[in-house]
């Protein structure tokens, strides 16, 4: 019997299994020969890949800076509400109540032996106010060693020795020794000279802290908006090269990841464009008027203290005079620059009012200083009657801090508002993102595949 001939060994191609290490590393370089790469970058199946490995970089890319700039804008504004805008409030309330400190303790010494009980209160209710904001909300969360935690505890150290001096002047003024007349105006000079500065830094500080925030987010966030649109046009042009290479009408992938994208362009670009004209509003009919009244009520009370002042030094010099019209001055500027449309406008008619009529009795109070009536002096500046200077400072005094209020309710609700409208946007933006890179992936596959 003849046995056929066995059949002949296929052979065995090479791999890197059983190749010397030598020959190995030359098949490696032959497979990736520079020729036959450019010639499979320029296939078809890697135009496709590249096409979709593109759209879904920038789909993922304007999904996360989407995101990450409205996760930003909303805790910046979240923060403007809970920590910076009361922080500022408080600054201004702490300079206020130092003011009136300051300027009830005047009015109780030139009243003359014991003083009025409604003054003695406003002091002691004020400087109280003043000493617990030194250590409360005005503090804010400032860090150990920071300029408004240095600021406070400069205020915090002056006041107890501001308050001695004005214990001593009320006691020698009691007894009528004219020595009083020095340790007040001891007091008040480191009232208005150190004490005051210090707070009116701090709350400059705060305000623009206010501002600052506002100015970052008045605007829509167009590098967010210009990557989803990107991304948008990148998907179309996806769509165009597969109808003009296949004949084919529409990828169901890429259609879904089109739609998805163009659902975030529209909804990101409505809440952002909202955002950003609410922070406008804010700034604009909040933050700024409410920093203008509250400059102009800081001049008030900086003009009432020199006018109760110069009584109780018995001042000839005219240096309190002048500093009493500066101050007024500068208050008529503050209002007369104030927008009409904006909050708080109401009052301003009223406050002009009160100005003319509280500048009247400041100049009846000179007349009568200057025949030296100091008795009608001291009445027209400290007394109860209507026309008197007190009544109309205090008029004023309630009327800004009323304007003040209002632009502060204004500044808090379009902030309020800005906040709402970028409430989803972060899960959104990822959601929509991640959708969109799954749909170009279900959308390409199955084109791919066509070239095995």
């Amino acid at each position: 019997m003849n046995l056929a001939a066995p059949a002949e060994a296929r052979p065995i191609g090479p791999t890197l299994d059983n190749l010397t290490p030598r020959a190995a590393a030359a098949l490696v370089r032959q497979h990736l020969d520079p020729a036959d790469t450019r010639e499979f970058l320029r296939s078809s199946p890697a135009k496709l890949a590249g096409v979709g490995i593109i759209a879904m970089v920038l789909c993922v890319i304007a999904g996360v800076v989407t995101a990450l700039t409205a996760a930003e804008r909303s805790a910046g504004l979240d923060e403007m509400l809970t920590e910076t805008e009361p922080f500022s409030v408080s600054a201004q309330q702490l300079y206020s109540a130092l003011s009136v400190a300051d300027a009830a303790a005047s009015t109780a010494f030139i009243s003359g032996g014991i003083e009025p009980p409604a003054v003695r209160a406003a002091y002691l209710q004020a400087l109280g106010s003043a000493a617990a904001s030194t250590t409360g909300s005005a503090a804010g969360d400032e860090p150990p060693g920071s300029p408004a935690r240095v600021e406070l505890s400069s205020i915090a150290a002056q006041l107890p020795t501001y308050a001695g001096l004005v214990e001593t002047a009320r006691a020698d003024n009691r007894i009528g020794l004219p020595v009083g007349a020095s340790y007040l105006g001891e007091a008040s000079h480191l009232m208005q000279a150190t004490v005051l500065p210090l707070a009116e830094q701090l709350y400059e500080q705060r305000s623009e802290a206010v501002e600052e925030t506002l100015n970052r987010f008045d605007q829509p966030p167009w590098l967010a908006l210009t990557l989803l649109a990107l991304s948008l046009i990148t998907l179309a042009f996806a769509q165009f090269y597969l109808l003009r290479r296949w004949r084919r009408v529409f990828n169901p992938g890429l259609v879904v990841a089109s739609l998805a994208m163009l659902i975030m362009v529209l909804w990101v670009g409505l809440a952002t464009s909202l955002a950003a004209a609410d922070t406008h509003e804010a700034l604009d009919d909040g933050a700024i008027p409410t920093d203008m009244l509250t400059s102009a009520r800081i001049y008030a009370q900086q003009a009432r203290s020199a006018e109760t002042l110069k009584l109780s030094r018995r001042d000839t010099s005219g240096q309190y005079d002048q500093a009493f019209d500066q101050k007024i001055d500068a208050l008529r500027g503050v209002l007369a620059n104030y927008p009409s449309d904006a909050s708080g406008s109401g009052i301003l008619s009223d406050a002009r009012q009160q100005i003319d009529a509280w500048v009247a009795a400041h100049n009846r109070m000179n007349d009568a200083f200057a025949r030296t009536d100091y008795s009608t002096a001291v009445a027209i500046a400290v007394g109860p009657g209507d026309d008197d200077s007190m009544a109309h400072f205090e008029a004023l005094d309630d009327d800004l801090e009323q304007g003040i209020a209002e632009t502060r309710d204004e500044l808090r609700a379009d902030t309020s508002r800005a906040a709402r409208a970028l409430q989803g946007v972060v899960p959104g933006a990822f959601g929509l993102a991640a959708i969109a890179v799954l749909c170009v992936v279900v959308g390409m596959i199955p084109r791919l595949r066509e070239y095995r």
